[in-house]
């Protein structure tokens, strides 16, 4: 089998290193002729060190954060329509043309509708607290690389 080519995430990491542009060669020189003075005065500029690179955003770990807000606040969401309507069945609001429209519970909206709401909240919500804990492990260990 062989070794990975990456580090691992408990690795330390070696730093990048930014080779230094070429430079360019707009004209040969020929042994014969001093060095001259660019036409405009300005001085001869000093090899100037690489800018340093800018670490791009992980865009994984953007999804990783929305997507355990969402599913914290669907799961939460979930856990209370599931109470409300085990607490008051009477009336089901049906979606009318310009009035509300009441209609008597049915066996979907008494039994069904919160038994599903009330067993899969909790997975969500478990889900989403997951996530956010995960995104916020992985910038923990970010940062504990940086110092």
């Amino acid at each position: 089998m062989s070794e990975p080519t990456h580090p691992t995430l408990f690795e330390k990491e070696e730093p990048l290193e930014v080779p230094a542009p070429p430079i360019p060669v707009t004209e040969k020189v020929e042994q014969s002729e001093s060095v001259t003075q660019p036409e405009s005065g300005e001085e001869p500029r000093a090899s100037e060190p690489a800018p340093p690179v800018a670490k791009r955003r992980n865009p994984w770990l953007v999804v990783l954060w929305v997507l355990g807000i969402l599913l914290t606040l669907a799961g939460l969401w979930g856990l209370f329509q599931a109470a409300e309507r085990a607490m008051d069945p009477a009336y089901v609001l049906v979606a009318g043309y310009g009035s509300e429209q009441y209609r008597a519970p049915g066996v979907e909206d008494f039994y069904v509708i919160p038994i599903i709401l009330a067993s899969l909240s909790p997975w969500l919500t478990a889900l989403g607290i997951g996530s956010i804990i995960a995104a916020s492990t992985v910038h923990a260990v970010q940062w504990s690389r940086r110092g």
